[in-house]
């Protein structure tokens, strides 16, 4: 292969700066635009890589006005985020005000009957019964009957809504109370409406006890039973056995149990 010598350029790299033009003319590395066939035309508007050109004005102004517009929208819906948010933290807080506020009520009511024997106070009154004079009232979540039997039960019952109205008392002996609370778990009489048979160790105007006297001392348990109010009773003897009607509602002592009946009265076997 024969080389034509005259159509190689002849080129030369220079390290010292540009000082006119004749020098860059030499030049490898040096690329001059003029010299090139670029038309840049049929490159205008092109979608491939990085746009060169700009087809058209740019209204700034409207640019920014759109981005502010934008702002506005985001920040006013923010506004009304934070409004509903505080809406519903207010009637969150006012439920929770008269939740808390309708519990106390019904603690009251609660503790007021079981331990105090008084009220209810803040249950509806629904039925007068045709039996003395008993009442029975609805509160939120529990029930409370109130017994004015002429001549029978005489006491205050809380419970649910399913509690049933019973003047009927339940039959059992001081043996069985005895077993039974002096037992692992025993406990199945408490609350619960008895006529208890049992033989007397004191009385008083107000209070009899009776008791059950066990050999080994390990059963021994007295009940004693704090009369209905007006209920008037004559002196009764020590060591007779009668029968005593009431609610049992609590119990003490550890070595000797002491259980205790509300709103008693004698009925005869």
């Amino acid at each position: 292969m024969f080389w034509n010598k005259d159509k190689i350029p002849n080129y030369t790299i220079k390290t010292d700066e540009y000082n006119d033009s004749d020098s860059r003319d030499d030049d490898l590395f040096y690329y001059n635009e003029s010299d090139d066939d670029f038309d840049s035309d049929k490159y205008k508007g092109s979608n491939s890589g990085a746009e060169l050109f700009f087809d058209g004005d740019i209204n700034v102004d409207n640019l920014d006005s759109k981005v502010i517009q934008k702002d506005d929208i985001d920040y006013d819906k923010k506004e009304e985020f934070d409004k509903k948010i505080s809406f519903a933290n207010k009637v969150a807080g006012i439920i929770l005000i008269i939740v808390v506020f309708i519990g106390m009520l019904v603690s009251i009511d609660i503790i007021c009957v079981s331990r105090f024997n008084v009220g209810p106070f803040f249950a509806v009154r629904t039925n007068v019964l045709n039996d003395g004079g008993s009442k029975i009232y609805y509160g939120l979540g529990y029930k409370v009957i109130k017994y004015r039997q002429s001549g029978g039960r005489y006491d205050l019952v809380l419970g649910s809504w399913s509690l049933k109205y019973s003047t009927v008392a339940q039959d059992v002996d001081m043996v069985d109370l005895a077993i039974d609370f002096n037992s692992f778990n025993g406990n199945k009489y408490m609350n619960q409406f008895l006529r208890v048979d049992g033989e007397i160790l004191s009385t008083t105007g107000h209070e009899i006890t009776l008791i059950y006297l066990d050999d080994g001392g390990k059963y021994t348990t007295k009940l004693v039973c704090q009369m209905a109010d007006g209920y008037k009773h004559s002196d009764i003897g020590e060591k007779k056995r009668i029968s005593l009607v009431g609610t049992l509602y609590d119990l003490e002592g550890s070595k000797t149990k002491v259980l205790k009946m509300k709103n008693c009265y004698i009925r005869d076997k």
